[in-house]
């Protein structure tokens, strides 16, 4: 369905051939409309209505960006993925784990590429580390927040508030590069959620001065 397919679009890896043709056939209406976009946009919109109709400016984050963001909220500093070959013979990675404090919580998973393996290694650690029945829970595994503000309480608080100091090319597959992304990607979110409460406010006053 289209609902689907914009929710769960990164589950799916359609061969480029089909881009290709779909870019083939807005090319050919656009020199057949004699390069008249308007004309050209009103059947693309007509062929793809059905997906327009389902876009929403409330769409749900892919499961990387899903995990990372829970992980960065629950306070938790040391996960990371992993990439492996499921046959030495291939010579490339195409396998993706998840590693929790040392522990593999899910993997290796294999798909048909290593973004859709990465996808799908994430959205099975979510529902896993979020399920404090699992042996392998976050709750379980994590002390990341609990040793540091037993420790020092203080160093704890500075290490939250100043978390800006990152290097400048970082990778998940490191749990510094991990947590940093992770910060940052739940730094964005707060952001946004706090423009669109701006912006609601705003509507609502203007209405009143209207009323």
């Amino acid at each position: 369905s289209p609902e689907d397919t914009i929710s769960k679009g990164w589950k799916y890896d359609p061969p480029k051939a089909l881009s290709d043709v779909l870019e083939s056939i807005v090319g050919a209406v656009l020199v057949d409309t004699r390069f008249d976009f308007e004309k050209t946009a009103v059947i693309v919109e007509a062929v793809i209505s059905d997906v327009l109709e389902a876009l929403t400016t409330d769409l749900p984050r892919d499961p990387v960006s899903e995990l990372m963001v829970w992980a960065a909220a629950a306070g938790c500093r040391r996960i990371s993925f992993q990439k492996t070959q499921s046959n030495p013979d291939l010579r490339r990675n195409d396998s993706v784990s998840v590693v929790v404090h040392d522990v593999v919580v899910v993997g290796p998973i294999t798909a048909t590429n290593l973004s859709l393996s990465k996808g799908l290694a994430a959205e099975r650690a979510r529902t896993v580390l979020a399920d404090p029945t699992f042996d392998k829970s976050l709750e379980k595994l994590c002390d990341c927040v609990r040793d540091l503000v037993v420790a020092v309480p203080e160093v704890a608080e500075a290490i939250v508030a100043d978390d800006t100091t990152a290097p400048l090319k970082l990778t998940d597959e490191t749990e510094e590069g991990f947590a940093a992304i992770a910060k940052q990607k739940l730094l964005d979110g707060e952001a946004e959620s706090a423009q669109d409460h701006d912006e609601y406010d705003d509507d609502v006053v203007d209405m009143d001065v209207e009323e």
